[in-house]
């Protein structure tokens, strides 16, 4: 068996408890411990002092034999599992699918702290109605500046605004967790906002990094007038919904449910949006750019504030929320590092209380 230790792996040292979530194994601290980061898989693993020295003297690059590595072989196939090594030809899928992983990375040029980000910050089965781990015991606040700089002049802008759609759009918008289940969202309702917000190649809504557009728009339809359930991915330039799923009501009210960390409120919406991201689109011009991610995160939140306005302006009550990013990914068939789920949107029909 041929092995090396992968390219995506980070290591943190901490006295005391670590300030992390829900992934990371659930001991508090006492003496100094070492922490492997393994890219890969999501996963964070304590070491053993010993376990950390024969680990960085495993080469990225160049594959070397089991016995050369001085690990126990429950811990050596722990290790293998979790992808802090790699085995080159595994007979195992689930390995060979994290060497393909890492191969896609480097083949994609990411950035090694923005993958760093990616890696461990996307959520899998988290529950809402479940306590956050999240050790506060330690936080401290950034100590304010003795002297903050006093203003030099005041301006005042307090000009009433026009009475106009768009100004009426921006007042009416709000969050909205109440929606009315009995009454569908209409089709004509569903490609106003694809259109709107999404536009097309020659009619973009939003500006991107240089002009790379790496954002996709999935559905998860759930009361649309004459639109069975079920999974789909919008094109923009046909103007156009691709059926990937059928789903009934049922099913695929307990995957908003899943995608949504079990807010029950979410299941009444009529509609969820899913923002993904073709990740090679962009850094194919920004190579290991430290930004490349960033960029990313924008254009999705570019999307996001255009959705919202135009919900308030058609009368629908709109969302976003925390996701479980890799049970989506699930879902649509992605791999979460060629393409990967970047934001949640949903909308639906108000009550009239909301």
């Amino acid at each position: 068996m041929q092995l090396r230790r992968s390219k995506f792996l980070f290591f943190y040292h901490a006295h005391g408890p670590l300030m992390e979530a829900h992934f990371l194994e659930k001991k508090q601290l006492g003496d100094a411990q070492m922490w492997a980061f393994a890219l890969l898989s999501g996963e964070a693993v304590i070491l053993e002092q010993a376990e950390l020295a024969t680990l960085l003297a495993v080469h990225t690059e160049q594959w070397q034999a089991e016995g050369s590595i001085s690990l126990p072989s429950h811990r050596l196939d722990f290790f293998l599992d979790k992808g802090l090594l790699l085995e080159q030809h595994s007979d195992r899928m689930p390995r060979r699918s994290l060497l393909a992983r890492e191969q896609a990375w480097a083949d994609a040029h990411w950035n090694i702290y923005a993958a760093l980000y990616h890696g461990m910050s996307r959520w899998q089965y988290m529950d809402s109605r479940l306590p956050f781990l999240v050790n506060s015991a330690e936080v401290s606040l950034p100590v304010p500046p003795a002297s903050p700089p006093q203003p030099h002049t005041q301006l005042d802008l307090s000009e009433p605004l026009p009475e106009d759609d768009f100004f009426s759009a921006l007042a009416k918008r709000k969050t909205c967790r109440e929606f009315d289940s009995q009454r569908p969202l209409t089709r004509q309702q569903l490609a106003y906002l694809c259109q709107g917000v999404f536009g097309t190649s020659s009619q973009r809504r939003v500006p991107s990094a240089s002009g790379r557009y790496p954002i996709k728009p999935y559905l998860l339809v759930l009361r649309v007038s004459d639109l069975e359930p079920g999974i789909y991915q919008y094109e923009q330039d046909k103007k156009q919904l691709l059926g990937l799923r059928r789903l009934n009501l049922p099913e695929a009210e307990s995957l908003v449910r899943e995608f949504a960390v079990e807010h029950a409120w979410a299941s009444d919406a009529h509609c969820l949006f899913m923002l993904t991201s073709d990740f090679a689109q962009i850094q194919s011009s920004y190579q290991h750019h430290n930004k490349a991610y960033l960029f990313q995160v924008r254009e999705a939140a570019y999307y996001s504030q255009t959705f919202f306005l135009l919900c308030a302006h058609l009368g629908l009550g709109s969302f976003t929320t925390v996701a479980n990013d890799r049970n989506i990914e699930a879902a649509l068939g992605l791999d979460g590092f060629t393409e990967g789920h970047m934001h949640l949107l949903g909308c639906g029909v108000p009550t009239s209380a909301s």
